[in-house]
């Protein structure tokens, strides 16, 4: 499975690649800020999950954008615990609070996977009209 990930600081978006790259066996896409991820939504992009932070508006647009490339694409959005849980998030997103953990991280994408998995086996049927 190929991961999209975007964050703006580089620490955070090196150690999260690293581990899921280690310890989820997923192939990532890792761009610094979201002129870098609106690069990698190509016509050609095939990402199975978005992983970004909802701190920036842009956030908004790379979503809108994935979700036209890849209308199947499991997502994770995060969240800083401290200024509290968003009132509302895209449909089949999975809210995740900063800070967490390498498992917490793992079952998040888990989750985001497995929401979207009628959807993916829907779009993956010739003729089969996809229901979200």
């Amino acid at each position: 499975m190929t991961v999209l990930l975007i964050d703006e600081d580089i620490i955070v978006l090196d150690l999260t690649r690293q581990v899921l790259e280690q310890c989820g066996g997923y192939r990532v896409l890792a761009a610094h800020g979201f002129a870098a991820a609106d690069a990698l939504l190509t016509d050609a992009s095939r990402i199975d999950v978005l992983i970004t932070d909802m701190r920036s508006s842009l956030s908004d647009d790379v979503y809108r954008r994935a979700l036209e490339r890849c209308p199947a694409v499991a997502t994770v959005l995060v969240f800083d615990a401290v200024k509290g849980r968003p009132h509302r998030a895209p449909p089949r997103s999975e809210l995740l609070s900063m800070p967490y953990g390498i498992q917490e991280l793992l079952d998040a994408v888990s989750r985001a996977v497995a929401a979207v998995a009628g959807l993916r086996a829907n779009l993956a049927v010739p003729g089969s009209v996809a229901r979200t």
